[in-house]
């Protein structure tokens, strides 16, 4: 399977599930060793439903506009489901004000 530059991504890694924007140029280069996420999420169970967590770990900042994944701790990387991608642009959305 080939990725490319901006495809919605699921990163499942040995300590979570990750959906972003994939950020490289052109192909993926899994040579690198990393992989990058533009407004990385991970997926969360809350009760019966999946949400997003605010973050990618429990002390990372909240909402970080991009993290570098390493390979070795990538188990398989997928073109993300649609309703996963909805919602995946569904929160990381940014409203622009007018006059702000």
């Amino acid at each position: 399977m080939s990725f490319k530059n901006n495809d919605i991504v699921t990163l499942l890694c040995v300590n979570g599930e990750f959906i972003g924007r994939l950020e490289c140029d052109g192909q993926l280069d899994t040579t690198t060793g990393t992989v990058t996420l533009y407004k990385p999420k991970m997926l969360v169970q809350q009760g019966d439903n999946l949400g997003f967590a605010q973050g990618v770990s429990l002390s990372a900042e909240q909402d970080a506009e991009r993290v570098t994944f390493y390979s070795g701790g990538i188990v398989m990387i997928a073109n993300a489901d649609k309703k996963f991608v909805d919602g995946w642009k569904g929160a990381t959305k940014t409203i622009q004000l007018a006059g702000v």
